[in-house]
């Protein structure tokens, strides 16, 4: 891969000035020859010039400067049990319920941030399934996905991103903020996921 240079756009922040983590492990890993796995090593800067150089193990490195912000390397296969999906009217009842209309720590998430328009978002808003261990939401991808009306590949990673991070919360696991630190992500055959 030679190397180049990618600035992502301020519309996708997550924390204030900062990518949104699924959003940004998306658009590097979409560079990336197969199924990734990307680690955010620092927040990546949205509107900054950020230089992606291959490296001889065959990793993509994301540099801000002279800073290594993310590196990108070969998923292993993901296993592991799915559970059931709620019904869309679960799914829709659950949203209504979703913890952070009450108390969020980045209100402008492009994710999950209630201060955003369906115009500019993608409001994803997890909550609770009645009688379940399990948060769901309803997502319904913008309209100008791309002429194939395909979902690019780095909004399928942001919309897997704060969903994740909620459920974690609400079941307990860590505690304060939770940001995204690793994804990984075994595609469909990339042919689906191509939207240039």
């Amino acid at each position: 891969m030679p190397m180049e240079e990618i600035v992502i756009d301020p519309a996708f922040e997550g924390p204030p000035g900062i990518a949104n983590g699924g959003y940004a492990c998306g658009l590097v890993a979409r560079r990336f020859p197969g199924d990734a796995e990307v680690t955010l090593r620092k927040p990546l800067p949205v509107g900054a010039g950020l230089r992606m150089d291959a490296t001889d193990d065959g990793r993509v490195q994301v540099r801000h400067g002279a800073n290594v912000v993310a590196e990108v390397r070969a998923a292993a296969p993901l296993d592991g049990q799915v559970p059931d999906p709620p019904a869309l009217d679960e799914a829709l009842r659950a949203s209504r319920r979703f913890p952070g209309f009450d108390q969020h720590a980045f209100p402008r998430c492009v994710v999950c941030g209630p201060q955003r328009t369906d115009a500019d978002a993608l409001r994803l808003f997890p909550g609770p399934v009645d009688g379940r261990p399990l948060l769901a939401a309803v997502w319904r991808p913008p309209a100008t996905a791309g002429a194939d009306k395909a979902v690019r590949p780095e909004l399928c990673w942001a919309a897997l991103d704060c969903p994740g991070g909620w459920a974690a919360a609400w079941f307990g696991r860590p505690s304060g903020t939770i940001v995204l630190g690793r994804m990984p992500l075994a595609c469909a055959p990339r042919s689906r996921w191509t939207s240039r």
